[in-house]
């Protein structure tokens, strides 16, 4: 993601062996360490931006959707650009874009560029719905295996350096060997993953079984419970082993 577009964007992103989704962060927020506070400086960091944006979305295909076209830094850029390599496609209800208050008072000359183009759609989510499902096959993978992916990504935290964190001195004068503090970290992570690749296999099974199968699938709680109370009674006598 790139919250300081007028610091510049990383040329990676025109780079087309790069699947990953770019985040700009155009527009100001409370959050970012500078402030524009004024009209002039506003403007100034529109145009800065416009600037750097424009040769990135030339060179690409843009779809504009949900977006009114104010003179903001978005026209800013696309007014600059002088073609769009693979087409822009301006979505929006309007039957004629360039009616009187359809859209901002630029989005008219944008849109009579040579390989910009205009769409009437009904409504943003069904416009959503069927470009999803023309590009993807099958459902996101956020319900197809969301075990799996949030697996994944518990997988990419890097964990392992804490096993060499040290002991503190403190620590090491009770008399007692203690345990690197980063260990325990690193266990619990190991286990999470275990954990949830074990519920992932079931979660698969169960999902391409058949109503046979997924009741005799059920796992047996009873048993689950007697561990728990075993765990909870151990618990209580100190038995962390």
């Amino acid at each position: 993601m790139s919250d300081t577009p007028d610091l510049g964007v990383n040329k990676e992103i025109m780079d087309d062996q790069i699947d990953a989704i770019h985040l700009v962060y155009l527009h100001g927020s409370i959050h970012r360490r500078s402030q524009a506070a004024s009209v002039d400086e506003i403007k100034r960091i529109k145009e800065e931006n416009a600037q750097i944006l424009a040769p990135v979305i030339e060179n690409r295909g843009v779809i504009v959707l949900g977006y009114s076209g104010w003179d903001d830094v978005v026209v800013e850029a696309l007014e600059r650009c002088n073609k769009f390599q693979s087409r822009l496609y301006w979505c929006g209800r309007e039957s004629n874009p360039e009616a009187p208050g359809a859209f901002g008072e630029r989005v008219p000359k944008i849109l009579r560029k040579d390989t910009a183009s205009y769409v009437q759609i009904d409504n943003a989510g069904t416009f959503m719905m069927s470009l999803f499902s023309r590009l993807v096959k099958g459902h996101p993978r956020l319900f197809e295996n969301p075990i799996g992916q949030l697996r994944e990504m518990i997988g990419c935290i890097a964990l392992k350096d804490l096993e060499s964190l040290a002991v503190s001195s403190s620590d090491s004068n009770s008399g007692i060997a203690p345990e690197p503090p980063g260990r325990a970290f690193v266990e619990a992570w190991k286990l999470t993953l275990d954990n949830l690749e074990e519920a992932e296999r079931y979660y698969l099974r169960r999902i391409s079984a058949g109503p046979a199968e997924k009741e005799a699938a059920v796992p047996d709680m009873s048993r689950a419970k007697a561990l728990i109370s075993s765990a909870d009674l151990s618990k209580a006598m100190g038995k962390f082993e």
